[in-house]
């Protein structure tokens, strides 16, 4: 933040300035804002930084618009796109269907995922039900358009992340509990090598980044919705012989 402030105070007399930054990891969101105490110097900061470089960014300075809901929440997701689409290959795509304010690519080993950001949240709608699932010039395969998840939203994932984390263990504790006893279908010498593997697996859950080389946990998927635990110890208990 120091460095935001050294960057623009140079321009003028601030009254505030304010880099805003994930309130969980203390890292930049990528904006922030600065009030002038007068319009002069609001203008020259304007001028001067506007399309400047920075690193690998090119700054964008506007004045700031005012809160409403008509400008809320218009930004865009796009994936599918291919990696020879460039920043100004997705604004041309976009910009039909309103003013475009930013426009950025992220690419992974196969496939690149692009925002787009737009002046109002109308614009980002028309642009969904326009786009969504076509064909840009030049991509292989439609693209799929969608709002980009809000702080609210990740808000919102990051608890269903920490929910399903916590259900985990508890079915873990249940499983100790029955390794415990000597579960009747499990072999009484393999009893005490599932509690270790569970108490190992829990240690995992808890934030560990290091498993014990006991610690093989499996993540069965698309069991029938009528199953129990016994179910489980029936289908896997066999292999414990192999071990």
């Amino acid at each position: 933040e120091q460095a935001f402030k050294n960057l623009f105070s140079s321009f003028g007399e601030t009254e505030n300035i304010k880099l805003m930054v994930d309130k969980y990891t203390g890292t930049s969101l990528g904006y922030g804002f600065v009030k002038y105490t007068n319009e002069a110097a609001a203008f020259r900061a304007i001028n001067s930084m506007n399309g400047k470089s920075l690193g690998n960014k090119v700054l964008k300075v506007s004045y700031a618009r005012p809160s409403s809901p008509s400008i809320q929440n218009a930004n865009l997701y796009i994936s599918k796109l291919g990696t020879h689409i460039t920043k100004e290959d997705l604004e041309q795509y976009f910009s039909p269907y309103g003013k475009v304010i930013d426009a950025k690519i992220l690419y992974g080993e196969s496939k690149g995922v692009g925002f787009i950001r737009y002046d109002h949240r109308e614009d980002a709608e028309q642009a969904i039900n326009a786009l969504n699932e076509t064909i840009p010039p030049g991509n292989a395969e439609p693209i799929f358009v969608k709002f980009a998840d809000t702080i609210n939203d990740k808000k919102r994932k990051r608890n269903q992340h920490q929910q399903f984390f916590l259900g985990k263990r508890q079915q873990i504790n249940q499983y100790e509990n029955l390794a415990a006893y000597s579960y009747p279908t499990i072999p009484a010498p393999f009893a005490h090598e599932m509690m270790a593997t569970a108490q190992n697996v829990t240690t995992i859950l808890d934030g560990s980044l290091t498993p014990t080389l006991n610690s093989f946990c499996l993540f069965v998927y698309n069991i029938p919705p009528e199953s129990d635990d016994s179910f489980l110890y029936r289908l896997f208990g066999p292999f414990w012989w192999h071990c």
